[in-house]
């Protein structure tokens, strides 16, 4: 086993998650994740033992922030990568960053094992460690600055602005920025009498985050108030024609890119 190459494997893993359906984007960060945390020792991943693997799990949480991007770390690995982290002062990544590196090698790891690849699934008990933060409160994006400048945009005053139904739909009914975007007139349904969005994926340019994500979602009074409705019906197919599809991201990604501008 000392010859197997880790990028051979991982090559098929992240082929088999792939054919499993998992979007593409999250399939890519899984790859990077999983390469990362491999540089984290310098020796041959088929060859760690309980002990290595422990290094590297502490070790994931100091690591450097735009790895891959910095010249400044090519070609270094394990005790070398992050001595010179701590050189250069760079920042590390973020603990929720870390715990996503964690849950990746940790399903290589495993799925590994599976396939008989490696004797020991050592990283099967060291699980991401708690921060004591709610989820909630590690996810909210905006300070409540922001998010009043948002609301004063003038988006708002252009009942045809795309933006303002994205940013008003986002608000009223939580939903994610893709699942939005990727909205066609058909998705807008009345049930009972009562208008809703169904999210769905029936569409090959939709995709939705998990099985659990289909559902269907009643319009606030206050959104066909202000006349999202009538701007649904002056819609041919799309309701946000303006966005373009990209493979990894959908249609979310200018929007995405107006939020963080």
């Amino acid at each position: 086993m000392i010859n197997k190459n880790i990028d051979e494997y991982l090559d098929i893993f992240v082929a088999y998650k792939d054919f499993q359906g998992v979007n593409k984007k999250t399939v890519n960060s899984l790859g990077a994740a999983i390469r990362n945390a491999v540089r984290l020792s310098k020796k041959n991943f088929f060859l760690w033992n309980s002990n290595d693997c422990r290094e590297v799990y502490y070790a994931i949480y100091s690591l450097p922030k735009n790895l891959t991007k910095n010249k400044m770390f090519y070609g270094l690995n394990g005790k070398e990568l992050l001595e010179k982290a701590d050189l250069l002062g760079v920042d590390r990544i973020s603990e929720s960053t870390a715990e996503r590196y964690v849950r990746s090698i940790r399903n290589f790891s495993g799925w590994l094992h599976s396939q008989g690849l490696i004797k020991h699934d050592y990283f099967k008990e060291l699980k991401p460690k708690k921060n004591g933060v709610k989820d909630n409160a590690q996810r909210i994006p905006f300070s409540e600055k922001q998010i009043k400048e948002v609301l004063r945009s003038d988006i708002f005053e252009d009942n045809h602005n795309y933006l303002k139904w994205i940013v008003l739909i986002a608000i009223e009914m939580g939903m994610r920025q893709n699942e939005i975007s990727q909205l066609y007139r058909s998705n807008i349904v009345r049930n009972d009498g009562v208008w809703c969005i169904d999210v769905s994926c029936d569409r090959s340019d939709q995709r939705l985050k998990n099985k659990n994500a289909p559902r269907t979602i009643p319009i606030p009074k206050t959104l066909i108030k202000l006349g999202f409705i009538e701007y649904v019906e002056s819609c041919n197919e799309r309701l946000f024609p303006e966005l373009k599809y990209y493979e990894l991201d959908g249609y979310s990604r200018n929007v995405s890119k107006w939020f963080s501008g």
